[in-house]
């Protein structure tokens, strides 16, 4: 995004009533750092200890993360079917690299005590899912969560703040991508996923 942008603006009124609610906010910008498009390769999944191949900015980034994983002793759990090679799809790698990061982080915040990562794919397709075992999402709300500064819950977004347009950048890049998309919900366990096709 561009220094002073609308982008910038929002996320610094975010962090700022995020701030006043007295929760610790850290606002990193891509502009700030060198991240590669994501390769398909999936060393993060073949890995033991689940990192990327390419060695740019991003691992920065993650190191800023690994404290709220450790912190709520979060269990993520990686699960791929791909074996010894990579699926393929017709995408703009940096697009797709917002939504599933937008996908974790949500995943991660709202968890109680588990995050599971699906990689999945046939020969027409491939699915990439995010699941934990938070608080459900209800019925109610799981119609709106995709629009624009949506909260639902209130008392749920404000214990863990949540600027409400995540879900909506997801939504607009999917589209673009014509991609099938969803979010499932119980009281046990709340998935987001997306599909596109596969390229040979």
């Amino acid at each position: 995004p561009r220094k002073c942008g609308n982008t910038e603006l929002l996320a610094e009124a975010f962090a700022k009533g995020a701030t006043e609610r007295q929760h610790q906010v850290e606002i990193i910008s891509v502009r700030d750092y060198k991240v590669n498009p994501c390769l398909g390769c999936n060393a993060c999944f073949k890995s033991a200890d689940n990192t990327c191949a390419q060695k740019d900015d991003m691992s920065a980034i993650y190191e800023k993360m690994k404290p709220i994983i450790e912190e709520r002793g979060l269990k993520v759990k990686l699960i791929t079917d791909v074996i010894g090679g990579k699926y393929c799809v017709s995408a703009d790698p940096k697009m797709i690299k917002i939504v599933i990061g937008n996908f974790i982080t949500n995943a991660i915040k709202y968890a109680d005590t588990r995050v599971e990562i699906k990689l999945l794919g046939n020969d027409k397709k491939v699915k990439f899912m995010v699941s934990n075992d938070g608080e459900g999402i209800s019925k109610k709300d799981i119609k709106k969560i995709w629009e624009p500064f949506y909260k639902g819950d209130k008392a749920r977004t404000d214990r863990l703040g949540s600027s409400g347009m995540g879900l909506a950048i997801n939504r607009s890049i999917l589209r673009l991508h014509k991609a099938k998309y969803k979010c499932i919900s119980d009281k046990c366990e709340t998935s987001f996923w997306f599909e596109m096709k596969r390229v040979k």
